[in-house]
């Protein structure tokens, strides 16, 4: 299960709900993007500079990105 994460913005635009760290040391975060209002899944998302290596956009709810980082990060485990 990814953990909470919440209210940690690492930059103005958005704010990381939940962070997992794979045994490979790879982040996969859920972000929400409040000028959007969506949810992102940041697959390689790095801690130090707020960015990611590839995003699957346009998640309405906390929810179902969550359910997609969950199974991304399953594949690297």
């Amino acid at each position: 299960m990814l953990k909470s994460k919440k209210n940690v913005a690492t930059r103005k635009d958005y704010v990381v709900t939940n962070l997992r760290k794979s045994k490979s040391g790879r982040n996969y975060a859920v972000v929400f993007r409040p000028k959007v209002k969506d949810f992102v899944v940041a697959n390689g998302y790095n801690t130090k500079d707020g960015t990611w290596a590839q995003g699957y956009y346009g998640f309405k709810s906390r929810k179902s990105a969550v359910k997609v980082a969950e199974k991304n990060a399953r594949k690297f485990f």
